[in-house]
Formats: structure tokens, sequence, C-alpha cells
């Protein structure tokens, strides 16, 4: 007999239907549900007696003392081809024991990659595949070029070309798969999976490693000849390949951050991917496919892209410009778009990132980091080259030990701040804050960032910022001319460190070996008292630390600049602007970009990233949540503070004394009646 919850699902019609039924003639039919009312199994139309149309047939002949199965000559489940049928077997695997399959069926049923995709899936316990990863796993298969998948982050790349290997394995166990990765435990955590999945799922169980290659890293599917190269292995790109052969080179996230942020860096990353071409094996279907998320706007992809390899690009936003990625995007965004423009800005993959999902990402991240990671576009516009904008930071004349309990951004007309000239691009503003609430609060800590200078032309830059509630706070920024170790300069900073009530200092010390913070040590004893000192060390590009650092904090409007700072370095700027423009925090601010050397002169605006940096463990918070709890335990305080001022007020006491009552009181006693 079926069992009740083997079924497929027209995801079309919404109707649960119980089988599709080869018969002898190969011809197809989708069998009606029918629940038995005696045994409760849902069961194919035909089970039921045709004269009784509630009780199953096997339920009619134990009524009715038979014994015996009836002769019902049904045969194995064929899986559609279509993606109008999902598969839904909560017990597949009993089920399969129960009839005689061999593999050609088996094949026949996942001849489509996208439906052995939902197998698995329902295995590991996924979800559905969505329609942007269906479309993923067509191009999986159907291509036969050397490949490039640049897709979303989350869409689940890895994952998806890791039950391909499975696949591909299934259909031809011969096969040789090479997995590469920027680090090598990043490609053994591809093929542990991918080992994983022999076992967990049980269509492919007789391919379980069984031999003497059974290491996560390097394993022989089971019932193969013995072979030089194993069946699936994994390397890291800097590893030992040479000398390795493969007939599918899987090269996952070869390009990150560490690989690929200088020039010098990409073109060694170019040349380790050329030796795959001399890894693969001489065959037709031999193929090459980079699975990866652009790091930088001169991509490797791209360089990979314009040597002849076929590339595919999955954007988590239908684009508004289709050329911008000149062909390579995927073929059903491109043809969506032409057909219906107002798709514009929504989720490619909405069943797994909705549009408020990726708003919130690009909020955590900057515009910048979204556009190449989410949108993959490596040609950012002026907007995307230049990510810090003066218009979402929020001015206010900001005392040096309080502040507001609560600051609401405002980007309305009215909130524009006119009488300080722009510094920055064209259409940049400053404004005020829209609301404030109060009362005024102490600062929950404060710190200054130092950019040290030697000789030169560069500045001695310095930042103070306090923090409130996860919003940060500039008290004053500047930059010290002369060489950033003199007594002079020393002293000053040491003051700034007094005034403002400073008790931890950071020094960029990437020269001299802390020798700057032991310089000025002294002078902040001397001076200020109190504040500790601390030396970093910064190695990696400064440009792109410094976008990383601001961006994602200016775009939430969590920074709060003192208006009078910059008035003042504004009216200093203008007094020689050929000259100062350059040394300005604003101009620095708007005009940096990720290309090292962006801007000629970066002191001040080092310091500033740096400040904000420190207090980057404090920057979790959601500032309204933050600032509504506050607010409740002030309200709580007072109200105790009141009972305790209640609880200490004398009551007044009435004493007699013959024919007179005296009232009395705290302070004095008074009489009541006459004389």
């Amino acid at each position: 007999m079926l069992k009740k919850d083997e079924y497929y699902v027209d995801t079309k019609q919404g109707e649960v239907e119980q089988r599709v039924w080869e018969s002898i003639s190969d011809d197809f039919d989708i069998a009606k549900v029918r629940k038995c009312s005696c045994c409760g199994e849902s069961l194919a139309i035909e089970d039921f007696y045709e004269g009784d149309s509630t009780t199953c047939n096997v339920c009619l002949s134990v009524m009715s003392g038979k014994s015996g199965d009836l002769d019902m000559d049904y045969s194995v489940l064929k899986h559609f081809k279509s993606d109008e049928l999902v598969i839904m077997q909560k017990e597949y695997e009993d089920f399969l024991d129960t009839v005689d399959v061999d593999l050609e069926t088996y094949l026949a049923m996942y001849e489509q990659f996208s439906n052995f995709l939902r197998y698995a899936w329902w295995h590991l316990g996924l979800p559905e595949p969505t329609e942007a990863q269906l479309y993923f796993c067509d191009f999986l298969q159907y291509t036969n070029d050397h490949t490039i998948v640049n897709a979303f982050r989350g869409i689940g790349k890895s994952w998806i070309t890791s039950v391909f290997v499975v696949w591909k394995l299934w259909r031809d166990r011969t096969l040789k798969i090479l997995v590469i990765s920027a680090s090598k435990e990043r490609a053994d955590s591809f093929s542990i999976f991918t080992k994983r999945l022999l076992s967990e799922l049980p269509v492919v169980n007789e391919l379980i490693p069984d031999g003497e290659r059974t290491s996560n890293k390097a394993f022989d599917v089971g019932g193969i000849p013995p072979a030089h190269a194993p069946s699936v292995k994994s390397a890291g790109i800097t590893g030992q390949i040479t000398g390795s052969r493969a007939d599918i080179i899987i090269a996952d996230d070869v390009e990150v951050i560490d690989n690929s942020a200088t020039e010098d860096a990409r073109e060694k990353l170019i040349e380790k991917c050329k030796d795959f071409v001399s890894i693969l094996t001489p065959k037709k279907t031999s193929l090459i496919l980079y699975l990866g998320t652009p790091q930088t706007e001169e991509s490797i992809y791209d360089k990979l892209s314009d040597m002849g390899y076929k590339k595919y690009v999955i954007p988590s936003r239908y684009p508004d410009k289709i050329e911008k990625y000149k062909g390579h995007l995927a073929d059903y965004i491109t043809d969506r778009l032409l057909t219906d423009p107002s798709l514009v800005g929504k989720p490619t993959d909405p069943d797994r990132f909705s549009d408020e999902e990726l708003m919130s990402r690009e909020m955590l991240i900057g515009a910048s980091t979204f556009a190449l990671q989410f949108q993959l576009d490596t040609e950012l516009s002026d907007r995307e080259k230049y990510p810090l904008r003066t218009g979402n930071l929020i001015c206010l004349d900001l005392d040096r030990h309080r502040v507001a309990s609560y600051i609401a951004y405002s980007s309305n007309k009215y909130s524009i701040i006119k009488d300080i000239p722009n510094l920055g691009f064209s259409g940049d503003r400053l404004y005020n804050a829209g609301y404030i609430e109060e009362p005024h609060v102490p600062y929950q800590g404060v710190v200054i960032a130092i950019d040290p200078s030697g000789t030169g032309e560069d500045e001695t830059g310095y930042a103070v910022i306090a923090q409130y509630l996860g919003r940060l706070f500039v008290l004053t920024y500047g930059g010290l001319t002369g060489t950033g170790y003199s007594d002079e300069n020393l002293a000053k900073l040491a003051t700034i460190i007094k005034d403002y009530g400073v008790k931890r200092a950071i020094i960029e010390d990437n020269f001299g070996d802390g020798m700057y913070s032991k310089m000025l040590e002294p002078f902040v004893r001397r001076i200020a008292g109190n504040c500790s000192i601390d030396s970093i060390k910064s190695t990696t590009n400064k440009e792109k630390r410094i976008i990383s650092s601001l961006e994602p904090i200016m775009t939430q409007h969590r920074l709060v600049f003192n208006i009078d700072s910059i008035r003042k370095e504004t009216e200093w700027v203008m007094e020689d602007k050929v000259k100062r423009q350059k040394y300005s925090l604003m101009y620095q601010l708007t005009h940096i970009s990720k290309e090292a050397g962006s801007i000629k002169h970066d002191d001040r605006l080092d310091a500033l990233a740096m400040a904000v940096k420190a207090w980057e463990d404090f920057l979790n918070k959601d500032v309204k949540r933050a600032t509504e709890e506050a607010k409740q335990k002030r309200l709580k305080d007072e109200l105790d503070m009141m009972r305790k001022i209640h609880d200490k007020i004398d009551k007044p006491t009435v004493k007699r004394r013959t024919g007179r009552d005296w009232i009395l009181g705290k302070g004095g006693r008074f009489r009541n009646g006459k004389g």
C-alpha cells in the first residue's frame, strides 16, 4: 500500500495530488487523491472500489474476510521535469525500499538538476528553492563554457554548487573535481559538505567513499577503479595545485579582500588562476567554474571575462541600467526588465531577501559596498565612488560634557545650514538636527585619536569623539602644523585632552615603534592627568579602511558634528582656499575614494576614522530603543527620589496646653486662636 505522506504538490493549481504513475504504454496520468474513511490513508482513486467511494480496496478485502493483495499492478514513481510539480516525500527512502528501482529510473527522475536540488533541499530541511536559485541550477547544468557566476551574497552559491558536484558524480562517478578557494579552510569546508551529502541523500548512498582514499579533503566515491586523482579534492589558491588533474575545477570565492586589495596582489591572483587551464583534462565536457562576489572595483572576474570566460550576473535588485553589466546580466532578469521597467529597484529574489532586508543591509555596510557585493556593479557612479556625503551628518552646537538625550536627523529644506560654504561636491549639504529632546545628559565616554606627522606638508590630525547610547559626537577636530613631535604640538594635544575630559588617547604609530606615544605621555601626565594612551598600527589599504569605518555610521545618521568646529575650519579655509582646502576635514571626507592616493592629505580624516573605530563595540545599539530605555530609567529614578523626599518630610503633630492648641511644626511653632 502507498504511504499517505508521499505526494506531489501542484504549485499552480494548489492541489495536492498523490502520484504520477507510469502505465505500460508510458502514458502519464496524475492520480486523483481520495482519503479512505476506514484506514485514513490518502490513496489514488484507482485504489477504491467503484461501488464504494469512501473505503479503499484493501480495507474492503479485510472487512469481507478475504486475504492477500488485490491485483494492483503499479509501476515506479516518476518525477516530472516541469517546475510545476514539487516532490514532498516525508519518508521517501522507506518507499524506495518497497519497490524495485534501477539506476536508469533514478537518473530519469532527476535528469533536471533543479529537481535534484529540490530533493536535496527537502532532505536537509531547507525551504523550497527560490526562483533565483532554480535559474542558477539551470545555468550550472547547461553551461558548457568556462564560466564565472557572480551572484549576490546570501543566494546560496556554494551550497547549490556542492549539490551540483554530487549530482554530476552520481551521473558519472569517474569525474575528477578540484575545489579551490582563497584559503585552504574555505575549500575544505566545500569538500566536507559535499562528502556529507553522499550520506545525507539516500539516493546517492552508493557513492559513499569505501576505498583507501576517504578523507574529507580528498576522497573517492564508491565503485570506481583506482586512479591517480581523487574524485573530489580541495586546495587553497596559494597551495600546491601543480600536478593535479581535474575534469571540473570549481573556484569558490578565490577573490577576497586580503588577496585583491592592491594591483600587485590582483596580478598575482590572476597568474594563479591561469594555472587552472593546465590542470584541466582535455575533454569536451571539462569545465572551469568560478563562483564569487567582487571585492574591488577592479575585480579579477572582470579581467577573466575579458580573457574569454562566460559571465553570469545575478544582482540582488533589478538594476536601473542593463548596459552597465556589459551583456552579462542573467537572461531572465534582462527579459523581465525589458517587459516591465517598473521592476527597477525591486528584489530579484524576494523569497529570501525582501526589500526591507536589502535596505537594512545597505544601511549596515554602506552604499558603495552594497553596490559592489549585492548589485555586483564594479563600475561605480560618482556617488558610489565617493560614498561619504556631508548630507548624512547631523550638525549641532555641542557642549563639551553633556548632550541632549535624543537627537533626530532631518534633511528637509528647513534644516539646511546655509551660512557655511560647501567644501564637498555639488549637491552636498549640511543639516541641523531635526529634533532635540531634553534633558541633557553626560556623555558615556570621550576618546581622542591622533594621526602624527613627521616632517613635510602633512599635519598632525586629531579628533575628539564622545559617545552616548550608540551615537557618536565629534566635539572638536583639527590639524597641527609643523613636526608632530615638537614640544609645542605635544603640549597642545595634552591641553585638548584636559579641556574635553578625554580618558583614552589612540595614536597611529606606524613609525617609531611606539615612540610618539612615549613622547606624548609626560605632557599628558603633567597637563591632563589620568588618560590612557594606546598605540595602533594599520597595515591595510588606508582609503578602504577609512571608508569602511565611516560609511555605515554616517549612512545611519549616527555621527553628530559640533557645528562650531565646522564653521571655524571653513572660515580658515576661505581665507586661502587654494592652499588650505585640501587640509579641510569636510573636503577630505567628501573626496576620498577607495583608490589608493585618492586624496593628497588625509590626516584629519584618518584621525576621525580612528576615533570612530574606537567606539565600534558600542555601535550595535538601537539608538531609539536605547533612548527610550534610558528615558524610562530617568523617570523611575525621579519617582524614587520623590518618594524618598516625601518619606523624610516631618508630619505635623497636635499638643494641647491648658486651653490653648499649639500646632508644632518643623522650623517653629504656631498658635491657633487668640493671642
